[in-house]
């Protein structure tokens, strides 16, 4: 319930982001300075995200393109595989990296924050388990929203779709999402 709240609040805020600014404004958010402000995001930032319960660290990397290393891959596994075969199949994966095209970037009016959209995109990997390759598909949009002022990042991903071996998995009561909260920089 909480990540749904959170979710809520990142995609509202990026509505309010980008309609921040009307002609009216007496503080007008130039080019320049969103360049500016996504020329002090870029960098590595680690954060904790949760997998089975269990806190994570993984590493969020903003620069051309936004990418981040160590997402736990088990949420995008549980509907394929049994117990053991997850055990097992996640010995096989190591290093890991989920990354995706910036589209879109918004200032907001104060310039306190800064919200980068990615481009959906399809993260495909194989894992292994019992001699048997599983061919795993996973559609995820991501956003970012860049504190200024603290210098740390949340970012948010949802799994819009998700397959294994052409098996489409059913996301419309639980979906998958990843969230990490103020991930700071290294």
């Amino acid at each position: 319930k909480m990540k749904k709240i959170v979710t809520l609040w990142l995609w509202g805020f990026m509505l309010l982001g980008l309609g921040a600014c009307d002609e009216s404004s007496q503080d007008v958010v130039t080019v320049e300075d969103a360049q500016k402000a996504f020329n002090s995001l870029k960098g590595t930032y680690v954060g904790t995200v949760m997998d089975n319960n269990v806190p994570t660290r993984a590493s969020v990397t903003i620069g051309r393109d936004f990418s981040v290393r160590d997402l736990p891959i088990r949420p995008l596994l549980k509907d394929f595989l049994s117990d053991e075969e997850m055990v097992e199949a996640l010995k096989t994966v190591k290093g890991l990296v989920y990354q995706a095209p910036t589209v879109s970037m918004a200032l907001t009016e104060d310039q306190s924050q800064l919200l980068l959209m990615m481009e959906p995109t399809d993260w495909q990997f194989t894992v292994t388990a019992g001699g048997k390759d599983y061919e795993i598909s996973a559609l995820m949009r991501a956003a970012v929203v860049y504190f200024l002022q603290s210098e740390k990042l949340s970012m948010e991903i949802i799994v819009q779709s998700l397959s294994c071996n052409g098996q489409q998995a059913d996301l419309s009561l639980e979906g998958i999402s990843y969230f990490i909260d103020q991930a700071e920089k290294q």
